[in-house]
């Protein structure tokens, strides 16, 4: 209450606050007003946040007219107070001139009802979640709609020939996407927009969306009529199940490696590697694939009819309401994995 009493309404003292991002070593340093007003903010490549909360302490205290800035991080003032802050600090503060006047270091603890603090928190959390919920919605884009494009040729090629080369291109596609995105991981300089690009290789493999295509082909193939309603929901059960111990057991393999976004995709990229062994020695080749020459095997591949027999396939009247439910099963495959990619955002 006694800070509150002091500098509620203070025109010359600033609130700091830093949040990390929820798929890079990076933080958000900010610098707000009482009001919400953003007034400095910037991305710190760093795994402490103890990093970042004295970044924008810097970046405080070198704004003109500020003689008061406030922090909710007891360490970060602290380090200020004993002059053992880190080096980029050193470096900002280098940069952009010690103050001439004497700026006063407060810390008040967070959640505590000061309106600062409040309003610091809420600015920043908007900044990083609406950056990473932009990241995930491209990341998104990238890894399905050119695979979606894909099926549409891949899917009608695979059942004249078989589902084990589609397999193993999109598996391979994943594994080069956890490799290249482990590279931007262990190497912080790189910018963020590689851990995008890095879906190119999943996106264009055909990825998830050919490993569920040649599922679902087979289980409709191998089923009879009164059993593909079970197969189908064993299937989906099974996709949305393994969705969702994905996510749990990488929480607890980032728990266990201390933070250490390393060990996911280690660990992610060793799992689909056996994955690739299993469907070589699984799933067998198609007597079709061995009689057909290679030129033709890529002219089936690239027909244009496929895309009009796809259309004609999906939406040709079905007795009953077996159309309706074929659409309604691809907008809940849709959902899946559209739930797949944004749940970990929410769950952060």
């Amino acid at each position: 209450m006694a800070l509150q009493s002091w500098y509620t309404g203070g025109q010359d003292v600033a609130y700091t606050d830093a949040v990390a991002y929820e798929s890079k070593a990076a933080h958000t340093a900010v610098k707000v007003t009482e009001d919400s007003s953003l007034m400095v903010c910037c991305t710190v490549r760093s795994v402490e946040p103890v990093e970042a909360e004295e970044v924008a302490i810097a970046l405080a205290i070198s704004q003109k007219g500020v003689r008061v800035v406030i922090s909710d991080s007891k360490n970060t003032v602290r380090n200020y107070e004993l002059g053992r802050v880190m080096e980029t600090v050193v470096r900002i503060i280098n940069m952009v001139g010690v103050p001439k006047e004497l700026v006063l270091l407060t810390w008040a603890p967070a959640h505590q009802g000061l309106r600062g603090n409040e309003e610091a928190h809420l600015v920043i959390r908007g900044l990083t979640y609406w950056y990473a919920n932009l990241h995930n919605l491209v990341l998104f884009l990238i890894q399905f709609v050119p695979a979606g494009l894909l099926s549409i040729f891949v899917s009608p090629w695979s059942d004249r020939y078989g589902h084990k080369i589609p397999l193993l291109v999109a598996t391979s596609g994943g594994i080069l996407q956890d490799l290249t995105t482990l590279f931007s991981v262990m190497y912080t300089s790189v910018p963020l927009y590689a851990t995008v690009l890095c879906a190119i290789p999943n996106g264009f493999s055909g990825g998830l969306v050919s490993v569920c295509a040649s599922v679902y082909s087979n289980g409709t193939r191998t089923a009879t009529a009164e059993l593909k309603t079970v197969r189908f929901a064993c299937i989906m059960t099974a996709l949305t199940l393994g969705f969702q111990l994905g996510l749990f057991v990488g929480g607890q393999v980032f728990r266990a490696a201390g933070g250490n976004y390393t060990a996911i995709y280690v660990t992610s990229a060793i799992l689909l590697a056996v994955m690739f062994v299993w469907i070589g020695w699984t799933v067998p080749f198609s007597n079709q694939l061995h009689r057909t020459s290679r030129r033709e095997l890529v002219r089936d591949l690239i027909r244009l009819d496929n895309l009009r027999e796809g259309g004609q396939a999906v939406f040709r009247q079905r007795p009953g309401y077996n159309r309706a439910k074929l659409l309604l099963l691809m907008i809940s495959i849709w959902f899946i994995l559209f739930n797949s990619e944004v749940s970990a955002f929410f769950y952060s």
